[in-house]
């Protein structure tokens, strides 16, 4: 449970900088990152290329509100969703996948 958690924080600290891949350009910008920020908050509000900061929506693609500082990055959102379906379904039945994919 703790490792679980704290993947979520660890997540949710990556967030301003998710999908920026430039170890420089996040160095500059934030130096450690020491708080929660939003999506490219410390960068004029974008990441490079198709990241969060860049469209700043859920899925990154126009859909839903803007992500907060200290939400989660979609793979947060994903190991949610799968936390989620787990607890629901579990230990009921063993896990299957064409049960958790949408169709």
């Amino acid at each position: 449970r703790g490792a679980f958690v704290g993947a979520l924080v660890a997540d949710a600290l990556s967030l301003a900088t998710h999908y920026e891949y430039d170890a420089t350009r996040i160095k500059k910008f934030y130096g450690a990152i020491d708080r929660y920020y939003a999506p490219g908050e410390k960068t004029g509000g974008t990441t490079h290329g198709v990241g969060w900061g860049a469209r700043n929506f859920h899925d990154g693609n126009g859909n839903g509100p803007a992500k907060q500082a200290g939400e989660q990055t979609d793979y947060g959102d994903y190991n949610l969703l799968v936390a989620e379906h787990l607890a629901a379904t579990a230990p009921s039945r063993p896990f299957d996948v064409a049960e958790f994919l949408p169709r």
